[in-house]
Parts: C-alpha cells; structure tokens; sequence
C-alpha cells in the first residue's frame, strides 16, 4: 500500500465476502486481495475513520500480525489473528483492520493484484 504515498485516493471500493478492496486514486487503481489457503480464512474486518482516507496520502503503517485467540482443541488448534495498516492522509488517519483465521499453522497476507473483481461497491461509512 506503500505505492499509494503521494495520491489522492477519492474512493474505495470493497467486495461483499470483504477479500478485496480497491483504492482509486488521481492516478489510477490499486487492488489488493487477501490470501486464503485450504486452512486459513483472511478478510477485511474493520474499516475506521473512512472520510480521513479520501485525501493525499502521507504514509502507510503495517501493525504486525498478533493473536486475537487461540484456543486447543483435539486435532490442532484454532487461531485468529490481526493485522491494521494505517493510511495517513491530508485529512487524517484511517485504520484497515484484517483478520485471519487458521489452524496454527498458516500465515495470512494481503497482495497486490492486476484486475479487481467486478461487483465491488463503494465503501461509504464505518464498519
């Protein structure tokens, strides 16, 4: 999301599973999707301060992955971990919250990609 520095990013866009979110700025797209394996869930699960994003981006924070939870059952373990980017505007700061679910074995991640999905829609308020 570090490319986005220096934009002004005027939507953002998101699908309805929340995998991918597409920002469009005065130079164009930027698509990411969350990774997802046979044994791991990874989605967008919080979106803060949405009206500070629509601005000149100044910086992008990665906050590590932390666990949430982690509970022990029989046959493994369930975990759920979080990660936020935080994207500094002209206008102020906007917190993308992501969280992956998995069986204590498998990392998440969120990457660039070429082409959005269709169907996104514009995200317009909190969540």
């Amino acid at each position: 999301m570090e490319r986005m520095i220096g934009e002004t990013i005027t939507e953002v866009m998101m699908d309805a599973h929340r995998v991918t979110i597409m920002f469009v700025t005065n130079d164009g797209r930027h698509v990411y999707q969350t990774e997802n394996d046979c044994c791991n869930s990874v989605w967008f699960e919080h979106v803060s301060n949405i009206d500070a994003i629509k601005g000149k981006v100044m910086s992008v924070d990665v906050l590590g992955w932390e666990n949430v939870r982690c509970i022990a059952r029989v046959g493994g373990e369930e975990c759920e971990e979080a990660c936020q980017w935080i994207i500094r505007t002209d206008k102020g700061s906007c917190a993308l919250e992501v969280r992956n679910n998995h069986n204590g074995y498998y990392g998440g991640s969120v990457v660039r990609v070429d082409e959005a999905p269709t169907g996104l829609k514009l995200i317009t308020e909190d969540f």
